[in-house]
Formats: C-alpha cells, structure tokens, sequence
C-alpha cells in the first residue's frame, strides 16, 4: 500500500512540486525517507528538497530528475541511472553510488562525505560553477578537476578504492579519511591537496605531483611511489611500511619517516 501510494503521488510531483525555500525547505519538502523504490522509473520528476534519507533507489531511474537540496543521506543508489540529475546543494553523505551512472549531473555544492563512489560513471558531473570532474573510461575513470577562485573539491571520507584516476588533476582538493586503496593515481596531481589519514595502501603513485600536501597519518604500505614528487610535503605520522620510493624527489618534506619503505 506505501508503495502505491508513493507511485501516484510521483507521478504528480512534476507539477505539484515546483520548488523549495532555501529558508523553510520544509513547507516544500515530501518524505520519503526509509522507502523502497527499487528499480522505479522517476525520470525527470521534480523533487526539490525531498527527504530520501536511507531510501532504496537501487536500479532506480533518476535521470534528469530535480533534486536540488534533497536529503540522499545514507540512501542506497547503488546502479541508479542519475544522468543529467540536479544534485545542487544535496546531502548525498554516505550514500552508497557504487556503480551508479551520474554523468552529467550537477553536483554544485553537494556534500560527498563518506559516499561510496567505486565504479560510479561521472563524465562531465559539474562540481561549481567554475569546477568540473569529468571521469570516464573503466571504474572512475579520468578525472580533472578545475579548481578556480578558491574553490576545493571535498571528497573526504569517500570510498574511492581501486579507482582508475591516471592523470588525474586534484589540486587543492580535500580528501581527508578518504579511501584510496590499490587505487591508480600515476602522473596524478595533488598540490596542495588535504589527505590527512587518508588510506593510500597498495596504491600507483608513481610520478604523482604532491607538492605542498599535506600526507599527515596517510598509510602507503605497499603503495608506488617511484619517481613522485613530494616537496615541501607534510608527512608527519605517515606510514611507508613497503612502499616503492625510489625516484622519489623529497627535498623539503616535513616530518618525515621512510623507516620501513623500499628505496
């Protein structure tokens, strides 16, 4: 009966809902949050600051859809189609898109903390206006990031793991406690970026940028890190417990502990 219900209220939300107020979102807001809407067609439906807090979206089609200001926290989008989807200024915290198809959408002021992203598709996801990700090719793919007027992209906490980001342009980016594991970031760029206690075990950092970083507490057991190029890095507290560094250019890395690497 819940489904029902929600399926014909769905169905109207494209001219019942037309937007939401910033200030009360809930005078425009429906809750759906905890609902089971596996594999329902939602194309295009226009849902602004919907509550769908730890809702099954799994194989759901959300394309083009209005979401701006939605609550996704801890929503289940694994495989959901959210191609060309407003996402602006959504909570998509600790949402699980593995595998989801998000190219094209606007995530301009989106919160991605903790979300879980492997194998998400995110050719051309617009971050801010004048910040784009664009990730294509096997798992997440190719990524530049346009960092411009002090704009950061955050994707601390995001599971990232065995991601394919070669050549990746991150400069600036903030990925603190983000999982990086066995991922492959060769020639990658993280200038200036903010990885405190980020996993990075296992991964190919192999002639990565990561001047001015700060690496406080990241573990690279066992990750490549031949021919990258540290200087002026913060590596208080990080572990290179087998990590490849050979190569390496070091000069004026703060706090540094390579006791245990390869050189």
């Amino acid at each position: 009966m819940k489904n029902l219900f929600i399926i014909l209220l769905l169905g109207l939300l494209g001219v019942g809902l037309v937007g939401c107020n910033p200030v009360e979102p809930e005078k425009f807001t429906i809750n759906l949050s905890g609902f089971d809407l596996r594999n329902k067609d939602l194309f295009g439906n226009n849902l602004p600051c919907a509550n769908l807090s730890f809702a099954n979206l799994s194989n759901a089609i959300l394309s083009f859809a209005n979401l701006r200001q939605a609550n996704l926290n801890s929503a289940d989008l694994t495989s959901a189609d959210l191609s060309s989807a407003n996402l602006s200024n959504a909570n998509l915290t600790s949402a699980n898109l593995t595998s989801a198809n998000i190219r094209g959408a606007n995530l301009r002021g989106a919160d991605l903390s903790g979300a879980i992203l492997s194998n998400a598709k995110l050719t051309n996801v617009r971050l801010s206006r004048n910040g784009y990700l664009y990730i294509r090719s096997q798992g997440l793919g190719y990524l530049i990031s346009n960092v411009i007027d002090g704009f950061r992209p955050d994707l601390s906490g995001a599971d990232l793991s065995g991601a394919n980001l070669t050549n990746a342009n991150l400069r600036r980016a903030v990925l603190r406690s983000t999982d990086l594991r066995n991922a492959d970031l060769f020639v990658a760029n993280f200038s200036s970026a903010k990885l405190s206690n980020a996993n990075l075990s296992g991964a190919n950092l192999s002639n990565a940028r990561l001047l001015f970083t700060d690496l406080s507490s990241v573990d690279f057991t066992g990750a490549n890190l031949r021919d990258a190029v540290l200087h002026f890095a913060n590596l208080s507290g990080a572990n290179f417990d087998g990590a490849k560094t050979n190569g390496a250019v070091l000069s004026g890395v703060k706090k540094a502990d390579f006791s245990g690497a390869i050189p």
